[in-house]
């Protein structure tokens, strides 16, 4: 019989460690009423068929687990006769078992209005865009350039690669910011006479990200940033070279980002910007070059 017992005790023990509860949202609930959404997927251990234990302020039931995807999953009521209490929006209370089925009621009975206060913490924390960091790389291409001191019947052409490195802050589910630097390497080819002139630039940059709702169930969505920036410009013509101060100011981008994994995605940009410099040759001569620019870029967020 105390083996009987002491085998009870340790299987009520093992399960009631195995239980998983948290607050969290319910993201829409179907016209029939017999499904809904939250956003909890295979990423956190969600599994099709897997059956758990949902609970507000006044009803508890099961629901099954019925489609998974990484983010979200759909969840069936297990009783065919009851419809889901739940509204969209509703914040409840979470548990991977159905073993504490008579524990959850008093759970949220002790001051709703602060867990759900901190549900709603959790949500926007949860929602916020989880990279820390953007490496960016960039084809670019002149569309417009008025250099002074310069003939305006010579004919060149312009572009270049530039790299990007950032650190991202997430202040809001559909803003990020970004700062950090960026180096381009430019070349300005003259037809007549037959010249390359080279331009580096190392830049501090700043951008500003609005992200648009997600594509579906998925992470992919659209954004759209403004950036600007400012740092050294060098510029060398046969043996000469000036140098001075390069101002970014703006760039406006389109951006697709493609979710790779929870913390990961890949970027895709189409990018105009306008930059200014102002350069000094060693003689005293100086060289103001206005530059609009059209360019591609290809990233990674992580």
């Amino acid at each position: 019989m105390q083996k009987i017992l002491i085998l009870f005790l340790a299987t009520f023990i093992s399960q009631s460690s195995w239980a998983k509860e948290e607050l969290l949202i319910i993201q829409s609930v179907s016209n029939t009423k017999r499904t809904f959404v939250i956003r909890k997927g295979k990423a956190e251990g969600i599994l099709v068929h897997q059956e758990s234990l949902f609970t507000n302020e006044k009803f508890s039931l099961s629901a099954r687990a019925i489609e998974v995807t990484r983010d979200y999953s759909l969840w069936q009521i297990s009783d065919t006769r009851a419809t889901v209490p739940f509204q969209k929006g509703e914040t409840v209370n979470y548990t991977n078992t159905i073993e504490n089925l008579y524990t959850e009621i008093p759970l949220l009975r002790f001051d709703p209005k602060e867990l759900a206060k901190e549900a709603r913490e959790r949500n926007r924390i949860s929602q916020l865009r989880p990279e820390k960091w953007l490496l960016r790389g960039n084809l670019s291409f002149t569309l417009s350039e008025s250099i002074t001191e310069t003939q305006a019947s010579l004919e060149s052409s312009r572009s270049g690669i530039s790299f990007e490195a950032q650190r991202l802050w997430s202040f809001h589910p559909k803003m990020t910011a970004g700062f950090g630097l960026r180096y381009d390497q430019e070349n300005t080819s003259l037809t007549e006479p037959n010249i390359d002139i080279p331009t580096t630039r190392i830049l501090g940059i700043a951008d500003f990200i609005y992200h648009f709702d997600q594509i579906g169930e998925s992470r992919n969505h659209l954004y759209l940033g403004l950036g600007i920036g400012i740092g050294t410009s060098v510029t060398q013509v046969d043996e000469a070279t000036s140098s001075g101060l390069a101002t970014l100011l703006p760039s406006a981008r389109l951006g697709y980002a493609m979710a790779l994994s929870n913390g990961m995605s890949m970027v895709v940009e189409t990018i105009a910007e306008s930059i200014s410099s102002s350069e000094t040759f060693e003689d005293g001569q100086q060289q103001n070059t206005n530059l609009v620019n059209a360019k591609v870029a290809v990233g990674i967020k992580f």
